[in-house]
């Protein structure tokens, strides 16, 4: 699986743990459970271009 694919996959288990986990123990949902689950969310898709960038093989850098 691509990696951003099953980063994808990972948080949106923990933005559904964040939203849904009042439920369990017989609290409602509340806008700090959506407001968590939507960061998650978010975070996943803008941080999706910082880990991609592909760098030479360190033999092939530079000296600086």
């Amino acid at each position: 699986m691509e990696s951003f694919a099953s980063r994808v996959v990972i948080n949106s288990l923990i933005a559904l743990f964040i939203l849904l986990v009042p439920l369990f123990s017989g609290n409602p949902i509340t806008w700090w459970n959506i407001a968590g689950a939507v960061a998650v969310a978010t975070v996943t898709v803008l941080s999706r271009g910082w880990y991609h960038k592909d760098k030479p093989p360190r033999s092939d850098r530079r000296p600086e």
